[in-house]
């Protein structure tokens, strides 16, 4: 393949690529030309993190059905399915903790699932049996 500037990054897609193909980058301001072959430019992309601005998601899917990110007019963060379907959280363990460390939920392999105030007091834990309540049980109706 012939090198390609930025502006004709769509040619660079398909199953004709490859990793020695180059992308050429111009720099207008600087009077610049630069260029990384797209193996070289996958790995600078693995080996770093990338950050997002308030406000801007990540979004994966044709129909952007799955999304990351934070909303800075109401100070909160989400993932977010679209109404797509069910959001699944694989792993053998999960823990769902505060900002500060503290754990709410821990969910284990086993099937057990332990809820916390305070991060220091088991409140609620599911067993192959039942349930175990710790503290005073309160119900209304």
């Amino acid at each position: 393949m012939a090198d390609r500037k930025i502006t004709e990054l769509t040619a660079l897609t398909g199953a004709n690529t490859q990793d020695t193909d180059v992308l050429v980058i111009v720099d207008t301001s600087a009077n610049e030309t630069k260029k990384i072959t797209l193996g070289e430019l996958e790995n600078a992309l693995a080996e770093r993190d990338f950050t997002f601005g308030d406000n801007d998601k990540l979004v994966f899917g044709a129909g952007s059905d799955l999304q990351l990110y934070h909303d800075s007019t109401a100070g909160a963060s989400y993932i977010d399915d679209a109404g797509t379907g069910r959001l699944y959280i694989r792993g053998s363990r999960l823990t769902l903790q505060k900002y500060t460390g503290e754990t709410m939920i821990d969910a284990v392999g086993d099937g057990a699932v332990t809820l916390y105030h305070d991060n220091n007091s088991a409140k609620l834990a599911t067993t192959s049996t039942g349930i175990d309540v710790t503290g005073t049980v309160t119900a209304d109706g």
